[in-house]
């Protein structure tokens, strides 16, 4: 099992933490949408989340904007949209 899915749980769990700064860290496009789905829950305080230097797909926005209907002051900044479907990584 992956990472992402450990801290996943840890999160869906969490009614405390309310920024999550992640950026900069050798995450996939899907590992952001992991995230976004744990936080994505009635119980989640978290009202920022920072992927600050990581691509992201048009999927994540629509997580995003999702958690925002519910929450609206729920915030998020990235490394810019990716137009290609491929699940990019960024290697330094």
């Amino acid at each position: 099992m992956s990472r992402i899915f450990f801290h996943g749980r840890g999160l869906k769990l969490n009614d405390v933490l309310e920024v999550l700064r992640i950026g900069f860290n050798p995450l996939t496009t899907t590992g952001c949408l992991d995230i976004l789905d744990a936080v994505d829950t009635e119980k989640s305080a978290v009202t920022f989340i920072s992927f600050e230097g990581i691509p992201i797909t048009r999927k994540v926005i629509y997580a995003k904007e999702n958690i925002q209907e519910k929450r609206p002051e729920f915030t998020l900044t990235h490394g810019g949209i990716c137009i290609s479907l491929m699940d990019l990584i960024r290697v330094y």
